[in-house]
């Protein structure tokens, strides 16, 4: 358990989308969107990815297929960044 109670830290967050049941991307560097939606894919997890989708038509093609692939849903949608829910997350990783 955290200090804070939420649950236990994580050093990669590889570890962290094995124990979860979906994966919530939002990421400041929408090119980076891919690295992390990947292995939530691979993991065969529900994956949000807030927008922008991706950096490239080919990254989002992919993303596509891995979520075929895996059978995994994959949805994205406007940016969340200000419901307080977020803001409570971004205070644990400041």
């Amino acid at each position: 358990m955290s200090k804070r109670g939420y649950g236990k830290p994580y050093k990669d967050y590889r570890e962290l989308i094995k124990e979860s049941d979906a994966v919530h991307i939002e990421h400041a560097d929408y090119r980076k969107v891919f690295e992390f939606a990947r292995p939530a894919f691979e993991a065969g997890k529900a994956v949000f990815i807030n927008r922008p989708f991706t950096a490239t038509i080919a990254d989002a093609q992919e993303i596509i297929r891995l979520a075929r692939v895996y059978d995994a849903p994959v949805m994205s949608a406007s940016s969340l960044e200000f419901q307080p829910v977020v803001s409570e997350m971004q205070s644990f990783v400041k």
